[in-house]
């Protein structure tokens, strides 16, 4: 059996088809969305927290629902009492008013990436976005419950922010806590939710699931570069685009496709600051570029499927075949 699917994987590997890509860099200019940024950081380190009552922060519950209770107790106003004089969170703040005192670019690149989910997603019910100051909560510097977007400032301050370190956030991460992040996290917690998985996934199912993941977020965000959408270095993306060809051909030769074994794949899938069982140059999350290069070709050649149908097509192996993915060696010069 194993020979039989070793024989199929490499037919398909072999396969031609190329045909010319899809655009997508749609026509959204008629659509309309209508949000707002709320600045609830702002709105309560403006407050003189030593007077701060329970009928201050009442009345504060319609702008700021997601933070502040609608009847708020004396716990909820010593809580905040203490969040607001911590020297770090008063610190963080005061940098991240001097960087983000003007909104206007970003709300732009919110305004363009809404309209592309509008575009494919009618229905998409376009969220308000709130900022704060998240006391540097970098495992969730974005949150997307109830149709809205939170996003922690503070986890935007720039690689070199002294705080990071402090915290011991890993460089591999700290690099990237950049403004030119702030979109396309907030895109990924949208687009997460849209991407179904299974429950345990081979490593092609995993390869598909990220493929889709990452096409979306590129649809959504079509002049966002892409190395900032998958979050590589430029040295980074150089090295997949040169070595893409080797890669898949290691997968196939180690007949890991269809393995669900984790600790066989886990190089392959893992964050880090690189792939340790290929090359210290090597990106992680190795298996996420495949996967997007996988679902781009199958949508490159198979021009009748619709955004929609890409999100409900579950057979991996489907679209695999389908994609004619055969990775070529790049010519150096």
């Amino acid at each position: 059996m194993k020979y039989k699917v070793s024989i199929l994987v490499f037919i398909i590997i072999f396969l031609s088809g190329c045909q010319s890509s899809r655009d997508l860099g749609v026509d959204v200019s008629d659509i309309n969305v209508d949000f707002e940024i709320k600045r609830y950081g702002q709105a309560i380190f403006n407050l003189d927290y030593e007077s701060l009552d329970r009928e201050r922060l009442k009345s504060m519950h319609s702008d700021f629902s997601f933070f502040i209770n609608q009847n708020p107790d004396s716990n909820d106003v010593v809580a905040l009492q203490q969040y607001l004089q911590d020297p770090v969170n008063r610190e963080l703040y005061k940098e991240l008013e001097e960087k983000y005192s003007d909104l206007s670019k970003l709300e732009a690149e919110f305004d363009l990436m809404f309209r592309h989910l509008k575009y494919y997603f009618p229905s998409f019910k376009v969220p308000d976005v709130y900022t704060y100051v998240s006391s540097l909560n970098f495992k969730q510097p974005v949150l997307y419950p109830d149709s809205l977007l939170i996003v922690g400032l503070d986890m935007y301050l720039g690689k070199d922010m002294k705080y990071y370190d402090r915290a011991g956030i890993p460089k591999y991460l700290s690099r990237w806590f950049v403004e030119e992040r702030i979109v396309p996290e907030s895109c990924e917690a949208i687009i997460s939710k849209r991407i179904r998985r299974k429950e345990d996934p081979s490593l092609l199912d995993y390869i598909v699931e990220q493929g889709k993941f990452y096409y979306l977020m590129n649809a959504m965000m079509p002049d966002k570069e892409k190395n900032i959408i998958i979050r590589y270095t430029d040295s980074q993306m150089e090295w997949i685009q040169e070595n893409e060809i080797f890669v898949w051909g290691l997968i196939v030769e180690k007949e890991l496709l269809f393995t669900k074994d984790r600790p066989k794949i886990k190089s392959f899938i893992d964050d880090g600051p690189f792939t340790s069982s290929i090359s210290r140059k090597a990106p992680p999350r190795i298996a996420d570029w495949i996967g997007w290069q996988m679902v781009e070709k199958y949508m490159d050649n198979n021009k009748e499927i619709s955004m929609m149908d890409l999100l409900q097509q579950d057979n991996s192996m489907e679209i695999l075949k389908k994609s004619n993915y055969k990775p070529a060696q790049k010519s150096k010069d």
